[in-house]
């Protein structure tokens, strides 16, 4: 299934052991529909690494990057609750957050597994506009692999998000100010 908007926010992060029972009581109870409640939200999503890491891949969909910079959205940011004032700060670890322009996203079925690749390439070399699928896009003129073993064939969806430093203020947070 294609992303349901143009904007994202897509983040990726451990969680300390001993507070995880703590996370998934925030993040399902609290988090999760605060964050989808705000106007322009339309969907979010929290996935777990099989392997590898950060542990935790929570994606949120919304009708478009104006909504990541709204005043609705900075109001939750800026006046966080008690528990996210908690629980952030606390146990989550080795976290990045993106807010993201949704650049192409097609399909028609909803998977049960998820791939995330994060790279950085310089904006001349990777043909957005022109790139149907990712088997399309190339990177410093290399074809962008897949893991050895992934048949693509398979997959039911494709999407291509990039990092939009305007929305998020292009900066990183220093731990006690990382917000979701």
């Amino acid at each position: 299934m294609a992303l349901m908007g143009r904007g994202a926010v897509a983040i990726w992060n451990d969680v300390a052991p001993e507070g995880l029972a703590e996370f998934y009581e925030w993040h399902h109870r609290e988090h999760m529909p605060e964050r989808v409640g705000i106007p322009g939200f339309l969907r979010g999503r929290r996935y777990i690494a099989v392997r590898g890491a950060p542990e935790f891949f929570t994606l949120y969909e919304a009708s478009g990057t104006d909504v990541l910079a709204g005043p609705h959205y900075l109001e939750r940011l800026n006046n966080p609750t008690p528990l996210t004032r908690h629980v952030i700060p606390q146990y989550f670890h080795n976290m990045v957050r993106g807010v993201c322009d949704v650049r192409f996203s097609v399909g028609v079925g909803e998977g049960g597994w998820l791939i995330t690749l994060r790279f950085a390439a310089a904006a001349e070399r990777v043909p957005f506009g022109k790139a149907h699928s990712l088997a399309e896009l190339h990177l410093n003129n290399a074809p962008l692999d897949f893991p050895e073993g992934l048949n693509t064939r398979g997959m039911n969806d494709r999407r291509l998000a990039s990092w939009t430093p305007r929305a998020c203020g292009g900066q990183p947070l220093p731990p006690e100010r990382r917000r979701t």
